[in-house]
């Protein structure tokens, strides 16, 4: 019944959304794209249409050819690539299982190191993004370069700290983000050189301005600008002039007039990619052709700060010898002879969604989107294509038994795709004999008289019946299951070092 009343929540929601945007003349893109699939477009002049081996395709997109195909002459032709080796599969010397994430990293930074200057260096994906860090950290202590694929937030940047100030400082003419502006290296220097003002003098008016504010407590500029004097009034009232007569990207150019950037000097290739992203967001929410809306002057700034918390930049990879790293959809795309692929865990490869608020699993695979199975029907294939088109142990892949938070990883499903069961035995002995949580190797045997002869499972009293934990208990130590389940001891004995009267107790 609850479920029932969320939908019907849903329901009358999406309603009442489409018909406020039938009120401004405008169509939801989910509507429109139903409606173009319903009746599809004669493509003039086109007769065939190629589908380059898509491993997923959008269901929309079959929808629309197959309704193409049938209304018109066009012909759709899918492309499915025709290897030639029968090698479709990983062999278990292939696959390097390892106890956590600094053990992966350190044996893929083996690999790579391994490489002799004059050979090609092999392809790296990796599958789960926590890994990179550790994958980064141990390549360098190598002494090789990697580039960072992954997106940096640009409110992080300090451009974009500077202009979410600008932003909210047009907006709001908040003092206490003013004072914060004029207090960066960047505004500081474009100050000085408008206002012709020394360093000096411009921390000496900075002091008057704490002053300033220990006295009037200002909530706005306006409550504290005209009543300063000297070079602080000057910074005031040029800073005020310029919200109000400039543009977003005027102020942003005015501030950076004399910037110069060097393409060798990594701090200046990461503001030019932080740049590039703020004058995108500037075309996007300041467009001259948007929506006039009276009664909500301050839309455009609103969108613009709601549009800079979300957008990322990421950085080209440096000249020279970098190796790049590439994630799990990206490996089909990679024509190295030999690649690793590291963090080849069940839930990163496949990719698996539980327990959705909105759209379950079953739903989805209802309605024709891409569900658990297909990805996993996606991803085995990409991990076959890899494989085939690859000289014999030519792809390597590594997964880890547990997580940063100690949390047990399990290995993917497609690492269990064998040639028959005597290879699958070896091959799960071989996945679960890591020592989970360690990389030191295994304790050296002591003398078989030492050896205590526990029972499997104790046979004090019959054992009918056992929980998960009782059984958890036994498997990670059967000595401490026989003191407890046994015994009835009920202390944690596992101290470092015991004092006198504990190491009696016990």
């Amino acid at each position: 019944d609850f479920e029932i009343e969320r939908w019907k929540g849903f329901a009358e929601l999406e309603t009442r959304y489409l018909a406020a945007l039938a009120k401004r003349g405008k169509a939801d893109r989910i509507v429109a794209m139903k409606s173009v699939i319903a009746d599809p477009p004669q493509l003039e002049g086109i007769e065939k249409i190629v589908i380059a081996y898509v491993l997923d395709p959008i269901p929309a997109m079959k929808q629309l050819l197959a309704k193409l195909q049938a209304k018109s002459e066009v012909e759709v032709v899918e492309l499915v690539p025709q290897l030639l080796t029968l090698n479709s599969q990983l062999s278990t010397s292939q696959i390097f299982p390892c106890a956590t994430a600094a053990g992966e990293a350190e044996k893929v930074a083996e690999i790579f190191a391994a490489v002799k200057p004059d050979e090609a260096l092999p392809a790296l994906c990796v599958a789960d993004a926590e890994e990179f860090p550790e994958i980064q950290g141990a390549l360098q202590a190598k002494g090789l370069k990697v580039h960072d694929p992954s997106r940096t937030p640009l409110v992080t940047s300090s451009l974009g700290h500077l202009v979410e100030q600008v932003s909210a400082l047009v907006r709001t003419r908040s003092y206490n983000v003013f004072s914060a502006f004029i207090r960066g290296g960047d505004v500081r220097r474009w100050l000085c050189a408008e206002l012709k003002i020394s360093s000096e003098e411009y921390v000496d008016a900075l002091n008057k301005l704490d002053n300033a504010q220990a006295k009037l407590l200002p909530e706005k500029i306006d409550d504290i600008g005209p009543k300063t004097s000297g070079k602080l009034r000057a910074i005031f009232e040029h800073v005020d002039v310029t919200l109000r007569k400039k543009g977003l990207r005027q102020i942003l150019q005015s501030v950076f007039r004399e910037h110069v950037l060097d393409e060798r000097d990594p701090d200046a290739r990461e503001f030019a990619a932080a740049a590039e992203t703020v004058n995108d967001l500037i075309d996007e929410c300041f467009a001259p052709n948007l929506p006039n809306f009276p009664n909500l002057p301050n839309l455009p700034m609103e969108l613009f700060e709601r549009r800079l918390k979300e957008s990322s930049y990421s950085l080209e990879p440096d000249e020279g010898d970098v190796i790049l790293t590439d994630g799990w959809l990206e490996l089909p795309f990679l024509d190295a002879d030999e690649l690793i692929a590291t963090g080849f865990n069940e839930g990163r490869v496949p990719e698996s969604v539980v327990g959705h608020a909105f759209l379950p699993d079953r739903l989805r695979r209802g309605l024709g989107l891409a569900d658990n199975e297909s990805r996993a029907k996606r991803d085995r294939e990409i991990l076959r294509l890899a494989v085939q088109c690859r000289a014999e142990g030519a792809v390597r892949v590594s997964f880890r038994a547990i997580d940063a938070k100690g949390d047990v990883l399990k290995p993917s499903r497609l690492l269990f795709d064998c040639a028959d069961d005597a290879e699958l035995v070896a091959r799960v002995k071989r996945f679960y004999g890591v020592r989970a949580g360690t990389e030191e190797a295994k304790a050296a045997d002591l003398p078989e008289k030492w050896r205590l002869r526990l029972e499997i499972p104790p046979d004090r009293k019959p054992l009918e019946f056992t929980s998960p934990s009782s059984l958890d208990l036994y498997l990670r130590c059967p000595f401490t299951y026989c003191l407890k389940k046994t015994f009835g001891e009920k202390e944690d004995d596992r101290a470092e070092e015991l004092d006198p009267s504990e190491f009696g107790n016990l």
